[in-house]
């Protein structure tokens, strides 16, 4: 029985190492240990296994905003949250092409 524990305890070490899919790296984004800051994503490259970051997304596609940016927010029961700001931009008046 003790040569079995030893030798999958070889086996996982070994695939640790290795850098074996399944051994220490994610394969969803719930593999991934969230960001501690609210305003970084953290998801999972299902091509390389590994968890990787990027900043939460708050482009609102509006002309008349610039600085589109996120920042930490709070929600009703105190949680962190992101939010997105944004600055208002003074669009000028549409041309009448008559």
């Amino acid at each position: 029985m003790r040569t079995a524990t030893v030798r999958s305890f070889q086996i996982l070490c070994l695939a640790l190492v290795a850098g074996l899919p399944g051994f220490g790296q994610c394969q969803t984004d719930a593999d991934c240990s969230p960001s501690s800051d609210v305003c970084q994503v953290v998801t999972c490259n299902t091509t390389t296994h590994t968890c990787q970051t990027a900043p939460f997304p708050c482009t609102d596609n509006d002309p008349c905003t610039v600085n589109d940016r996120c920042t930490p927010g709070v929600d009703s029961n105190g949680n962190a949250i992101p939010k997105c700001k944004y600055d208002k931009y003074l669009c000028p008046p549409p041309i009448n092409p008559c």
